[in-house]
């Protein structure tokens, strides 16, 4: 069964979506609170770990969520790019 789960911070869905996250709706019914709802898992993501730079194969949506609160998540060089499109989600009615 894919993992699934919902995002309510914008920066952390565009990190998911930057590594290739599977987007599968956003959750509109509170204007105030979009959720990005988040399905399957990841390839790969890159972590600092004790100044190194580690790389994650099949990480789960919560490992992700994880490290980008530790603040070790490394984000690719589209990230600028997933932002932009979540912005525009948000913005999108």
């Amino acid at each position: 069964m894919d993992e699934e789960k919902l995002i309510s911070d914008m920066y952390l869905a565009a990190a998911i979506l930057a590594y290739d996250g599977d987007l599968v709706g956003i959750d509109r019914s509170d204007i105030r609170r979009q959720q990005f709802k988040f399905t399957g898992c990841v390839n790969v993501i890159y972590v600092l770990d004790q100044n190194n730079v580690a790389k994650l194969i099949n990480p789960s949506l919560e490992e992700i969520e994880t490290k980008f609160i530790a603040q070790t998540l490394m984000f690719p060089p589209n990230y600028p790019d997933a932002l932009r499109r979540i912005k525009s989600a948000i913005h999108t009615r």
